[in-house]
């Protein structure tokens, strides 16, 4: 037979208690870093589809504006014939040109955006590091 003294009520109450206090001491403030954290993870990634989607689109602009060049240079070749031709092969290599400038600056721009926003998570991970372990230990951590 189980026989109920104030022990176990005493160690139950403590237990609620307990629970009741690391709830607001340490899990709610745990689970706020956390969202916030996976707040700003989600804004960097969107941050960077847009940048991707904005690129896509500019490349298909240009290849539009390469293509549009030489159906120029198409009808202008027939017509002119032989001036025409030299024109059309100015117009393209100019196109070329610069598209590929285009391009490249776009890429470095991209590559320049990522290196940011890496650096940018990187610190701010070390910060969130810091904080969690200073509110698991209770105490700052110096490295």
């Amino acid at each position: 037979m189980i026989n109920i003294n104030g022990t176990i009520l005493i160690q139950t109450l403590n237990f609620l208690i307990i629970t009741v206090i690391l709830n607001y001491l340490l899990f709610k403030p745990l689970l706020n870093i956390i969202q916030k954290r996976n707040d700003h993870l989600a804004r960097g990634k969107k941050e960077i589809e847009d940048i991707e989607s904005k690129t896509q689109n500019l490349i298909t602009e240009i290849l539009e504006q390469e293509k549009s060049a030489k159906i120029k240079a198409s009808h202008e070749r027939t017509e002119l014939k032989n001036e025409a031709m030299k024109e059309a092969d100015k117009l393209v290599s100019v196109a070329e040109n610069s598209m590929i400038s285009t391009r490249q600056k776009i890429d470095s721009e991209i590559a320049d955006e990522m290196t940011k926003v890496r650096v940018s998570f990187k610190a701010e991970a070390e910060k969130l590091v810091d904080q969690i372990t200073e509110k698991i230990i209770g105490r700052s951590v110096a490295v």
